[in-house]
């Protein structure tokens, strides 16, 4: 179930019908809200969830999935393959999301017909120490991204399991 918390009132905006319930494995995982309380949750049928699975809920109840395109500049294979780590809002009107596939580790900019490549690790395998003494291109890391995203003022920052914070100034 999604609800929503305004005013001391708790409402359910959505629940998951018994078909999406079916397999025993379908969670809402990896979800966050945006400015105008549009929640973004990824909604899928196996424990992974994928890109493709994000599902925008507004507080109206209306439910649609997050329409993107198949692919993004700089990412080597289809969205709809890669799996949901995180999800944070932007600030507007659209999600960042911490994706992995086998091509490596991403975090996106999705909003409603577009996708952005923001940073990019080419592996999916962890680094044990992260030097980078001056600013980077966050689309070509040597080191392992961070597990977690938060978005703040224009900055991405990323932490957890990789042993450094890493932030990124946004548009």
């Amino acid at each position: 179930m999604v609800w929503a918390l305004k005013d001391g009132r708790l409402s359910r905006v959505h629940q998951l019908t018994g078909k999406q319930r079916e397999d025993g494995q379908t969670v809402l995982a990896q979800g966050t809200v945006d400015h105008a309380g549009t929640a973004y949750v990824a909604i899928g049928g196996t424990y992974l969830k994928r890109v493709s699975d994000i599902t925008a809920i507004r507080s109206d109840g209306a439910v649609s999935k997050l329409a993107l395109p198949a692919d993004a500049a700089g990412v080597a294979q289809s969205l709809a393959t890669l799996n949901v780590l995180w999800l944070t809002g932007d600030g507007a009107d659209g999600v960042y999301a911490r994706a992995q596939g086998d091509t490596g580790d991403y975090v996106l900019h999705l909003r409603s017909g577009s996708a952005e490549l923001v940073a990019r690790y080419p592996s999916t395998k962890p680094t044990s120490t992260c030097d980078l003494p001056h600013p980077v291109d966050a689309r070509k890391l040597t080191c392992a991204l961070p597990d977690a995203l938060a978005y703040d003022a224009g900055s991405l920052v990323l932490g957890g399991k990789a042993g450094y914070v890493l932030k990124i100034a946004v548009r």
